[in-house]
């Protein structure tokens, strides 16, 4: 990130999930909004293991006065997704014969 796109991100925190057949997360926001300055500034989403059009990321955000927007995401295998940690979002499996394991990290913006 430092090279490509000029700012450094420092790893905050970081797990990883498996996810059945079918299975549809809750609704995901990874800021704490009553410690804003101790939370992350950005997600980072990769699929570890994911069977090949069963993922998908679904993340609202609001675009001025048109509120409510989603933008939907196909997750593959060795793919990554970075959005900023203060939008809401679920991850939604469909159709996975095997566990789909993603990994997320969350980063500070330095």
């Amino acid at each position: 990130m430092k090279v490509e796109h000029g700012f450094s991100l420092i790893p905050k925190k970081s797990f990883g999930n498996f996810y059945e057949k079918n299975e549809i997360t809750s609704p995901k926001l990874e800021i704490n909004p009553m410690d804003l300055k101790n939370s992350p500034d950005f997600v980072f989403l990769y699929g570890v293991e994911v069977e090949p059009k069963t993922c998908e990321i679904i993340i609202y955000y609001d675009n001025n006065r048109r509120k409510g927007n989603t933008w939907k995401i196909s997750l593959e295998k060795n793919m990554f997704i970075i959005f900023p940690s203060s939008l809401l979002y679920y991850i939604k499996n469909n159709k996975n014969s095997y566990l789909n394991f993603i990994q997320t990290i969350t980063f500070e913006y330095i």
